[in-house]
């Protein structure tokens, strides 16, 4: 347990604990040195998170310890991807989520929400490989997550298809789409989440994706036949993020996630707890049966009063908000296109 050089050495568990730990963005080496101090077999595991910049800062002193363990045979590094990023994902999630798309109830009445933007079906994109491969491009990054939450995620993907290329075990699977507080503190996040499950989504428990996501890391190290393992071959490196993925359905949905999402997403400087929910409510008002368990997500969102003055107050701040989300709709663009470009060097 590290503590600092200066802490006296009869301390009692509590105060152990109390002193115990370091930071890793300001003491990067001196962490460095304590890792590679520690006899193998040994899995570095990246899984720290910071609101904003400090969020790609403590991915790159996470990575800067990778780096420096790059040598060692008896170390596996271990990720947990978000399932908002963009994927190039097999085709039978694509055939799945046109089937869906194919079979909704409501293909007479969304037509008009399609026009603003919404509901849109999902992988526009799909690409096919060198070797005949087609693959879809699951676009779920969602702009309100914010550029640096996006850049430190990505940042771990890449250090694991070099890592893995060079010969390192590595485990990144795609973890399910979960409630934890840096997610539902958000309370437009939080809403979304509370109805994904009308878009055929599962939103996991902490403790659920916890140990889904221990039992898949236990896969990663102890199975030969795993993606984790160097030795496996990939028809493409992108095959590590979804060969196991537990995406809980944003590969699968008919919509494209963010088209329903970003409805939830833009605020004003003073935003109403309304704002941007009224397309959704329509939305999913028509693609349910006007039952208690149809209406249980409006309930859940707490949209249950005064729609007519909801629509109107909803336009006037979704108008306003749209300077603040322009600039991350742009980004989640680039992101995609940077995927797709990924994809073509590494085909």
């Amino acid at each position: 347990m590290p503590v600092p050089e200066v802490a006296p050495t009869s301390l009692d568990d509590d105060q152990v604990a109390a002193q115990a730990g370091a930071d890793l963005i300001a003491q990067t080496p001196d962490v460095a040195r304590l890792v590679a101090g520690i006899e193998g077999p040994l899995v570095l595991g990246n899984y720290a998170y910071a609101d904003g910049a400090d969020h790609v800062r403590v991915s790159m002193a996470a990575d800067a310890l990778a780096v420096e363990l790059a040598d060692r045979a008896d170390v596996m590094l271990a990720y947990l991807a978000t399932p908002t990023d963009a994927f190039a994902v097999p085709w039978r999630d694509v055939e799945i989520s046109q089937g869906r798309w194919d079979h909704r109830r409501t293909r007479l009445v969304q037509p008009p929400l399609h026009l603003l933007g919404t509901f849109k079906r999902n992988y526009s994109d799909t690409i096919t490989t060198s070797d005949g491969t087609r693959l879809g491009i699951a676009d779920c990054l969602v702009p309100q997550q914010g550029p640096n939450y996006a850049l430190a995620k990505r940042l771990q993907r890449w250090r694991a298809v070099v890592a893995r290329n060079a010969g390192t075990r590595v485990s990144l699977n795609v973890a399910p789409a979960t409630r934890t507080r840096s997610v539902v503190k958000n309370r437009l996040l939080a809403a979304a989440y509370a109805g994904a499950h009308r878009f055929g989504i599962r939103v996991f428990d902490p403790g659920t994706a916890n140990t889904l996501m221990a039992a898949m890391l236990v896969h990663d190290l102890r199975n030969p036949d795993a993606a984790a393992n160097p030795a496996v071959a990939l028809s493409n490196p992108m095959d590590l993020f979804s060969r196991a993925a537990n995406h809980g359905g944003l590969w699968t949905t008919g919509y494209e996630p963010r088209s329903v999402a970003e409805q939830e997403a833009g605020e004003a400087q003073n935003p109403s707890p309304w704002a941007g929910f009224m397309p959704v409510a329509v939305g999913l008002l028509l693609s349910a049966p006007l039952t208690k368990d149809g209406l249980s997500f409006i309930a859940e969102a707490q949209v249950i009063e005064g729609l007519d003055a909801v629509a109107e107050q909803a336009a006037i701040e979704r108008a306003a908000a749209a300077r603040q989300v322009g600039m991350a709709a742009a980004m989640a663009q680039q992101w995609g296109d940077l995927l797709r470009d990924d994809i073509g060097r590494a085909a």
